[in-house]
C-alpha cells in the first residue's frame, strides 16, 4: 500500500503545468461553494448540511480524476523474477 502511494506521489510530481492547473481549479470549484454555504448558515441552518454533503463529495469527485491524470505517469507493475 505504501509503495502504491509513493508511486502516485511520484506520478503527481510529473504532472505538467496545465494538468496541475486543472486539478487546482477543480479543487477551488468544489471548495468555494462549501465556504459560501457556511457563510449562509446564519440565514438558513440547512446550508450547513449542504456544506457537509459537498465536503464529503470532495474526495469522491477529485481522487478519481487525480488518479486518471496520474495514470499515464505510473509505471506498469514489474513482474518478479524467479
Amino acid at each position: 500500500m505504501t509503495q502504491r502511494l509513493q508511486q502516485v506521489q511520484l506520478a503527481q510530481a510529473k504532472l505538467t503545468g496545465p494538468e496541475k492547473l486543472l486539478l487546482n481549479v477543480l479543487k477551488l470549484v468544489i471548495l468555494i461553494p462549501i465556504f459560501v454555504l457556511i457563510l449562509r448558515s446564519g440565514q438558513e441552518w440547512t446550508s450547513l448540511l449542504w456544506a457537509f454533503l459537498v465536503a464529503t463529495a470532495f474526495p469522491l469527485l477529485l481522487k478519481p480524476l487525480q488518479y486518471g491524470l496520474c495514470n499515464k505517469y505510473l509505471s506498469s507493475p514489474t513482474q518478479k523474477e524467479s
